[in-house]
């Protein structure tokens, strides 16, 4: 499993078309390839775990490739400092 895993994400290539107009290749080395349907279930697994140890007064919600962070505080001034440090 180990190397079909390692053969699905490994050497992938890909080309950006604007209009008529197809760029040379690029060497992919990040990311899941798009429209497979193992793609997710590797997002998934990857960022499981991103988001744990978030202090108390902070939330994550997740969907699909989304992501979103909400933090609380009791006024304005200590929810922007929050933001801070959870974003640091």
């Amino acid at each position: 499993m180990f190397r079909v895993l390692r053969n699905f994400l490994i050497n992938r290539t890909i080309q950006i078309k604007v209009n008529d107009t197809t760029s040379q290749e690029f060497q992919c080395k990040i990311g899941v390839p798009q429209g497979s349907v193992l793609s997710p279930t590797l997002f998934a697994l990857y960022i499981n775990d991103v988001l744990e140890g978030l202090p108390n007064y902070a939330r994550s919600f997740q969907y699909a490739d989304d992501t979103s962070i909400v933090v609380r505080g009791g006024d304005h001034v200590e929810i922007s400092e929050n933001c801070q440090l959870v974003c640091s």
